[in-house]
C-alpha cells in the first residue's frame, strides 16, 4: 500500500500510532507534518508521501526521514534511508499495515543495494517478510535502526531475504517480530549471506522454527549461503516452539554450497529457548565454527541445549557454553555425524541434562589445547561426557567436578545402530578428577568398546557411591601403560580392568 492511501486515515488512528511509538501526540497535531522526506543528494523536497520521493530519486540517493511515515513501500533501485531524530519526533519510523513496510527487489542480473540507517521499521503484517523484503538485493541495517514488532504469516517475521544478503552493523537490532512458521527475525533463502556484527542484535523474536535467524534453500535454489556473528554480535531471548531458538541453518544440498556458520569475536548466543532441539543453536548442514571468545549460555531446549549439530563443528580459542539446561541429552552440546573437536581453551561448564550434561555425542569428538569441562550435572548418566564414538581426550585437558548418578566424568557405550565399537584415548596429561557418581564410576563408565591411558594421562581423587570410583568397565577393554595413573579414587580406583 502507498503512502498516499494514509491520507484519509483518522486524525485519531495517527495519534494512537504516536503515542505507541512515544512521539508526543501534541506535537504531531500542532502543525508539524507527520512524515517529510528530503532528497540529500539533489536537495529536492521536502516530501509527506516517501513513495514518491522514492520513485523521484536517482539510484544511489540519500532520503532523509522524519517523523512517522505511514507506508507500505516498494524500492527497485541502489537507496539510502536515513533517519533524522527531531525534538517533536525523536524516533524516525515507518510504518506499516497490512503488508510488508518495505519491498526491495531487484533481479538475477543487477542485484540492489539498500541501507537503512537510523531508522524504525514496524507494524508490517505479510506472508514473508513482515517488516522487510528483500528479493536479489543487499540490505544494510546501520546506526540505531531497529526492525520490530511486524510479523509473517510464513517466513521471516521481521526481515525475509530471497537470494540475497542482510547485514546487521552498529546498534542496530531485529527484535519482538513473529512467524508463524520460521525466521521470526530473519530468514535468508537461497545463497544470501547474513552478517550480524559490531554489537548489533537479533532479540526477543518468536517462531515455530529458527526463532532468531533461520537460514534456508529457497524453492528451486541450491545451497544455503554463510551465517556470521561476530564483533559483540548478540542473539538472545528468542523462542521456538519446535526447534533452533537462536539460530537454525538447515540447508541439504548435494550439489551446491551448505554454506559455514561462525561465530566469533565476544559473540554471545543467550537465553533462547526450543521445545525440542537447538536452544541456542541448531546446525543441520555445511559446518560451523565458534572461536574467539563467543559465549552461549542460558538456553533451554529438550536435547542440545546450546548447540545442536549434525554436521561438522569446531570450537576454539576460548569459547564458552555455560548454564545451558537440554531436559534430555546434551545441556551444552549434542553432536550427531560428522567430527566436533574442542580446540584451545575451550570451556564447557555448569551445564545440566539428563544424559551428557557437558556433551552427548554419537559421533567422533577430539578434545585438545587445555580445554576444561567442569561443573557439569546429569541427572542419569554421563556428567560430563556421554558418547557412543570415539573420544581422544588430549594435551592438558581437564574433565572435573563433574556429576551423574553413573558415569561422573564420561560414560562411554556402544551406539543404537551398527558400526564399530567405540574407543577411549586419554594421553599427554589429560586429566578426570573429582568427579562424582552417586551410583557407580565416579570417573569413567565404560560399558563397551575400547579404553587407552598413556603419555601420563590421569583419573585420580574421583568419587562413586558404589563401585568404580575412578574405572567401572562393564564390558570393554582398558589399556593402562606404566606412566598412566590411575590413583586415590574412592571407593576403588579401577573395577574390571
Amino acid at each position: 500500500m502507498r503512502g498516499t492511501a494514509w491520507a484519509g486515515r483518522s486524525t485519531i488512528g495517527l495519534a494512537l500510532v504516536v503515542v505507541a511509538l512515544g512521539i508526543s501526540p501534541i506535537k504531531a497535531t500542532a502543525g508539524v507534518p507527520l512524515c517529510l522526506v528530503e532528497n540529500q543528494t539533489s536537495g529536492t523536497g521536502p516530501h509527506a508521501d516517501l513513495q514518491q520521493a522514492i520513485d523521484q530519486a536517482d539510484p544511489g540517493a540519500v532520503l532523509a526521514i522524519k517523523g512517522v511515515c505511514p507506508s507500505s513501500v516498494l524500492i527497485t533501485k541502489d537507496l539510502v534511508l536515513l533517519g533524522i531524530s527531531t525534538p517533536e519526533n525523536p524516533t524516525p519510523t515507518l510504518l506499516g499495515h497490512a503488508t510488508s513496510v518495505i519491498h526491495a527487489i531487484g533481479t538475477e542480473d543487477r542485484s540492489l543495494r539498500l541501507k537503512v540507517t537510523d531508522l524504525t521499521v514496524t507494524g508490517g503484517t505479510s506472508r514473508q517478510g513482515g517488516g522487510i523484503y528483500v528479493s536479489y538485493g543487499r540490505l544494510v541495517l546501520a546506526g540505531a535502526s531497529a526492525v520490530t514488532s511486524n510479523s509473517a504469516t510464513r517466513r521471516g517475521g521481521g526481515i525475509f531475504s530471497k537470494a540475497g544478503s542482510v547485514r546487521l552493523v552498529d546498534e542496530s537490532r531485529v527484535t519482538r517480530n513473529e512467524a508463524y512458521r520460521r525466521g521470526g527475525g530473519i530468514l535468508a533463502a537461497g545463497e544470501g549471506r547474513v552478517v550480524v556484527a559490531d554489537t548489533a542484535a537479533v532479540r526477543r523474536n518468536v517462531a515455530w522454527r529458527g526463532a532468531g535467524i533461520q537460514s534456508a534453500v529457497n524453492n528451486g535454489q541450491l545451497g544455503c549461503g554463510d551465517l556470521v556473528l561476530r564483533q559483540q554480535s548478540v542473539v538472545s531471548g528468542n523462542r521456538a516452539s519446535s526447534r533452533g531458538g537462536g539460530v537454525f541453518h538447515h540447508c541439504y544440498a548435494s550439489q551446491a554450497s551448505n554454506g559455514v556458520v561462525t561465530i566469533t569475536g565476544h559473540t554471545r548466543i543467550a537465553g533462547n529457548t526450543a521445545r525440542w532441539l537447538g536452544g541456542g543453536l541448531l546446525v543441520h548442514s555445511g559446518r560451523i565454527l565458534l572461536h574467539r571468545h563467543a559465549t552461549i549460555s542460558h538456553n533451554e531446549s529438550n536435547a542440545g541445549a546450546g548447540l545442536a549439530a549434525t554436521t561438522r563443528v569446531t570450537v576454539s580459542d576460548h569459547v564458552r557454553f555455560e548454564k545451558n539446561r537440554a531436559q534430555t541429552k546434551g545441556g551444552a552440546i549434542a553432536a550427531s555425524y560428522g567430527l566436533l573437536r574442542l580446540l584451545d581453551s575451550v570451556s564447557i561448564r555448569d551445564n545440566r541434562a539428563r544424559t551428557g550434561a557437558g556433551i552427548s555425542s554419537y559421533t567422533t569428538v577430539v578434545i585438545r589445547g587445555e580445554t576444561t569441562i567442569s561443573g557439569n550435572t546429569a541427572d542419569l548418566q554421563g556428567g560430563g561426557i556421554w558418547s557412543t564414538g570415539d573420544l581422544q581426550i588430549t594435551d592438558q585437558v581437564k574433565v572435573r567436578r563433574n556429576q551423574a548418578q553413573r558415569g561422573g566424568g564420561i560414560l562411554i557405550r556402544d551406539s543404537e545402530w551398527p558400526r564399530e565399537e567405540p574407543r577411549l584415548i586419554m594421553e599427554r596429561h589429560a586429566t578426570l578428577l573429582h568427579n562424582t557418581a552417586t551410583g557407580r564410576g565416579g570417573g569413567i563408565v565404560l560399558r563397551d568398546g575400547i579404553a587407552r591411558l598413556r603419555d601420563n594421562a590421569r583419573v585420580i581423587e574421583n568419587r562413586a557411591g558404589l563401585r568404580g570410583g575412578g574405572i567401572l568397565n562393564v564390558r570393554g577393554l582398558v589399556r593402562l601403560r606404566d606412566d598412566a595413573l590411575v590413583a586415590r579414587n574412592i571407593p576403588d580406583d579401577c573395577v574390571g580392568c
